[in-house]
């Protein structure tokens, strides 16, 4: 069987296939939610790593461009999130903006926040006052994604306990849940409200497979072999680190 026919690529196909079937059963009988989205995450970078040609470094980038390139569902991750950018910058935001559009929703979705959220105008008010800050385009859905995934690698944590649970508003799409808090201060204790944006794991299983199998149809398409960037002779096989393309050149 030659390397790249056809016939070889539509065999590597089914077997990366299967393979991700086994891989996804594995994952599903996992008991604790942290250790599926971890998995899962995974699963996604695997197939991004891949696609970006297994860059020495801005995993960031590589993760979102491959989520936004393969995705078919979920017009929002693109987006700009108004509750996080609104907490984020908030001493700038809070004399022009509110999240009060929250307080009458049904669906308090990312769909609802970008139709009444005003991100736009966040950011133009952000603009006006100078504010010139990388964490601006880490309000994008995607990024927060991304921030999620970083928040479960190396804290075994998500940004709150909303992803513990099996019990969801939306059991597969992320939505936004007010909370109560209590917590000390100083020797005194403070009491908020706030909203906060629950990635329930189905999203981001539903995510990873959508992305996984649009790559792989393009993959038979377009490449010898869907890993064909990962061969014997990858510099991390034996440096244990990939080159960096810009030295290389």
């Amino acid at each position: 069987m030659v390397y790249g026919s056809k016939e070889y690529r539509e065999k590597r196909d089914k077997e990366i296939r299967t393979w991700m079937e086994e891989r996804t059963q594995i994952i599903d009988n996992i008991p604790d939610n942290y250790f599926k989205g971890i998995c899962y995450f995974s699963l996604i970078e695997k197939f991004a790593q891949e696609y970006s040609d297994y860059p020495a470094n801005n995993s960031k980038n590589t993760f979102c461009d491959f989520v936004l390139k393969f995705k078919t569902s979920y017009a929002f991750l693109n987006e700009h999130d108004p509750v996080t950018l609104y907490y984020d910058y908030k001493t700038q935001l809070k004399k022009k903006f509110n999240l009060s559009f929250l307080d009458h929703g049904i669906n308090h979705n990312p769909d609802q926040a970008i139709q009444h959220g005003k991100a736009k105008e966040m950011l133009e008010c952000l603009e006006m006052l100078g504010v010139r800050d990388y964490r601006i385009k880490n309000h994008k859905y995607v990024n927060l994604l991304y921030s999620l995934r970083s928040k479960l690698s190396h804290e075994l944590s998500s940004h709150n306990d909303g992803m513990l649970t099996d019990l969801h508003l939306l059991s597969e799409y992320p939505y936004y849940v007010s909370c109560l808090r209590s917590y000390p201060i100083n020797g005194s204790v403070v009491c908020d409200q706030v909203w906060q944006l629950v990635v329930p794991v189905g999203f981001i299983r539903k995510l990873a497979l959508e992305c996984i199998n649009n790559y792989l149809d393009y993959s038979l398409e377009n490449k010898d072999d869907p890993f064909e960037n990962d061969k014997i002779n990858r510099h991390s096989h034996i440096a244990w680190y990939d080159e960096d393309q810009k030295q290389k050149r």
